[in-house]
């Protein structure tokens, strides 16, 4: 069944909203206007809509801070034409779909989310520091019901565009942008019943000329955390780039670009678990620190941290993301191997992340929503794997109306990478719900652009 008629959409490279009953470009001046109209009678006037597919998919309003945001409703990511900037594919395909609902609960009335966190935001007097995924990674605090450190930065990183990709972002993305949507998708979201982005500590972009006044921004955010060793500790989540990690007098410490005088400690606990957890991550980064100072790729640190009186911070609990140079996050080799090759060769695509689940469990890498015959998750089977890897990969794929394609590393090299579709004038949008495999010589596509949009 096809929704609406062809002509009354936009093409979702530009998108356009319908809002209140009239069509207003994603990039008019007057939408902030119309979205404050629209927020102030979200209780009883009708939902906005995005014009991406004939007919529209619903839509709700986020207020963050002075600004409104237009969020697609919960689960409707796959209804949206492929391009669209609300596309996103079945949570099923990440580990997104095991926390979507339980450990985050997104309010469409009055568009704010809901995360119940597996780990602390206070601190009490424990024997050992943490390390955020350590040696038991489904351990209680990573179940579906919360989530883990790992899995809130996934989904930050998610909510702020970075795991998706297009041709069109070559070279556009830098920790200005990167900082400003992590901001942007942390402004609606609570935990422990505070606001998520008054806990985070992301650097803002060095500037020579200003560098006093923002160190002294800086050292007041951090003042304001200090307190007491005796009793409860607030905590605050650091996020940023690692510059370096180096010995010091009483351990290591940790410093992050963009905030060079701020020196997060490591006591040797938690710097050995480091080591020993996040060896790839590590590898990769000082692999790619070595090459001709090539920017290659970022390490990644997310983590809460304490600061004592004297206004020095130390590391808590912490995880390691490394990510491409398209800020992109990638597990391994293969990932990347992945990842560079679609890339090179022009693919849109989006990055399947893990979220709370364990490394055993199945997950496609990515996902190519413009293949044909159908869209296409991407899945690698590495030497090692659980015999039933392939067989749970292959239902996963088709229980979402996708292809799959396979690199089974240890048998070849990376595969030809499957084939790109442009849509065909007049194609429609597949109506949601439950999807069947195509007949012989159908062309069977739930995420097809339709008719008029820009490939």
């Amino acid at each position: 069944m096809l929704r609406g008629t062809a002509g009354a959409h936009s093409p979702p490279d530009r998108p356009s909203y319908s809002i209140d009953g009239r069509a207003v470009a994603g990039a008019d001046e007057s939408l902030q206007a119309e979205l404050r109209a629209a927020y102030s009678q979200r209780a009883t006037g009708p939902r906005p809509r995005c014009r991406c597919i004939p007919g529209g998919v619903e839509m709700y309003i986020a207020r963050i801070a002075t600004n409104f945001h237009l969020k697609r409703m919960p689960g409707t990511g796959p209804d949206h034409a492929w391009s669209c900037p609300s596309f996103e594919p079945p949570a099923g395909l990440s580990g997104l779909g095991e926390v979507l609902g339980s450990a985050i609960s997104e309010d469409p009335l009055d568009g704010s989310t809901t995360l119940k966190l597996g780990f602390p935001l206070t601190k009490v007097a424990r024997k050992a520091p943490v390390i955020g995924e350590g040696a038991e990674p489904e351990s209680v605090a990573t179940t579906g019901s919360r989530l883990s450190l790992r899995g809130l930065l996934h989904y930050l990183w998610e909510q702020a565009g970075f795991n998706r990709w297009t041709p069109a972002m070559s070279g556009k993305r830098s920790w200005p942008v990167v900082r400003k949507y992590l901001l942007e998708a942390a402004g609606g979201m609570t935990a422990k019943g505070a606001g998520l982005a008054a806990l985070l500590f992301i650097p803002e972009p060095w500037n020579e000329q200003r560098k006093d006044e923002q160190a002294a921004r800086r050292r007041a955010q951090l003042l304001r955390l200090a307190s007491a060793p005796k009793g409860a500790r607030r905590l605050m989540l650091l996020l940023g780039e690692v510059r370096r990690i180096e010995p010091s007098r009483y351990g290591h410490r940790l410093v992050v670009k963009h905030a060079p005088e701020v020196e997060f400690a490591l006591n040797e606990d938690i710097y050995k678990a480091m080591r020993r957890r996040f060896e790839t991550e590590l590898a990769f980064w000082d692999a790619q620190s070595h090459a001709d100072q090539r920017a290659d790729g970022h390490l990644v640190v997310f983590g809460t941290f304490s600061v004592s009186l004297t206004g020095y911070p130390a590391m808590e609990e912490l995880v390691l993301m490394f990510v491409t140079q398209n800020w992109i996050p990638v597990d391994d080799g293969f990932d990347l191997a992945l990842l560079e090759a679609l890339t090179r060769s022009g693919h849109r695509f989006t990055r399947s992340l893990r979220y709370n689940l364990a490394p055993s469990q199945a997950l496609a890498t990515a996902v190519m929503p413009e293949t044909t015959p159908a869209p296409t998750a991407l899945y690698i089977a590495r030497s090692g794997a659980d015999p039933s890897f392939v067989a749970k990969a292959q239902e996963m794929a088709g229980n979402a109306g996708m292809a799959t394609w396979l690199w089974e590393t240890a048998e070849a090299d990376l595969p030809p990478l499957p084939r790109r579709e442009t849509p065909a004038v007049g194609a429609g949008h597949a109506s949601g719900g439950a999807t069947s495999a195509p007949a012989d010589g159908e062309v069977f596509n739930p995420w097809r652009a339709p008719a008029g949009a820009a490939n």
